[in-house]
């Protein structure tokens, strides 16, 4: 082996070995997202769940009131028993896998307050009914019709900035997509 190639022989060793150990290490920035990706699909799932959940209440309703039988105490104890615990553990498992990347944050905390807002609008659907209050019952079907808007805006938004990197967030998954095999 001559001197010049020694030295290059060197070189080329030490590239190797350092892209070998820079290559093990993981990108925190995709590792957030894989975390956020899967941890927010489970979400979604559940946040599906209240979507089925309230779309039955409200067919109950309608055969209910064309029967001429809507019930105030059964309809609010509805409300009470599935509705509004749903929405508030949609709400409170949504902040259980906030990102820790800025980009996906900001995402992130957009739909999660929507989230917060609506559990609390139903909350307040709730108390209106049991107090027959019908302008602050109008207010708040108002507020969660707004907030379904909000949610639904949210999808192709954060769909365009994780679309690129191979994640797509469906709007009412029936399970949490399996992540793939190394």
């Amino acid at each position: 082996m001559t001197a010049t190639t020694r030295p290059l022989r060197s070189s080329v060793l030490a590239l190797v070995g350092m892209a070998a150990t820079t290559g093990c290490q993981p990108d925190p920035i995709a590792a957030d997202l894989d975390a956020w990706y899967y941890g927010m699909s489970a979400v979604l799932v559940e946040n599906a769940a209240l979507a089925h959940d309230i779309q039955e209440f409200a067919a109950d309703i309608t055969k209910a009131r064309k029967a001429g039988k809507v019930s105030a105490k059964k309809t609010a104890k509805n409300i009470g028993k599935s509705i509004v615990p749903t929405a508030q553990q949609v709400a409170a498992h949504a902040a259980d896998v906030r990102p820790t990347t800025p980009e996906y944050q900001a995402l992130h905390d957009e739909l999660a307050a929507v989230w917060t807002e609506r559990a609390e609008a139903y909350e307040g659907i709730l108390t209106a009914w049991d107090d027959a209050d019908s302008d602050a019952l109008a207010t708040g079907m108002q507020q969660v019709r707004d907030l379904r808007i909000s949610e639904a805006v949210w999808f192709p938004r954060a769909n365009a900035v994780i679309e690129p990197k191979g994640y797509r967030f469906e709007e009412f998954p029936q399970s949490v997509p399996t992540p793939p095999a190394d």
